[in-house]
């Protein structure tokens, strides 16, 4: 549960799974809250290292929220590969897509400690 404007928010575990970090659920949120859903995915993550790290480090100090953002990403498409694998008609793309890509090409370019 987080607070948004002031309001509880209690959130899903859609996105949780077994041997997945817990705050992919977290992540999927806050990248995808509806201010931020129409942003370009620089603005994206700039929200999502201002909002995640002092929320992980209460839990997971040495979590690196950069990892986790890629962790979250890599999952996320791979789950929407699978989904779509399911249905045989289907061409493997889906809403998201470019947008997925755009901010896990900015995370990989990130120098270490850029996103603390």
């Amino acid at each position: 549960m987080l607070l948004v404007d002031g309001h509880p928010y209690v959130y899903d575990w859609e996105y949780a799974e077994e041997g997945l970090p817990l705050s992919n659920d977290l992540i999927h949120f806050l990248l995808n809250t509806t201010p931020m859903r129409r942003q370009p995915a620089s603005k994206r993550l700039n929200h999502l290292f201002a909002v995640l790290p002092p929320i992980i480090r209460k839990t997971t100090p040495q979590a690196d929220p950069k990892d986790l953002a890629i962790i979250y990403l890599l999952t996320l498409h791979l789950r929407q590969i699978e989904r779509n694998a399911l249905h045989t008609n289907q061409s493997l793309t889906w809403d998201g897509e470019v947008e997925g890509a755009k901010m896990l090409d900015i995370l990989l370019r990130l120098p270490a400690g850029d996103h603390q």
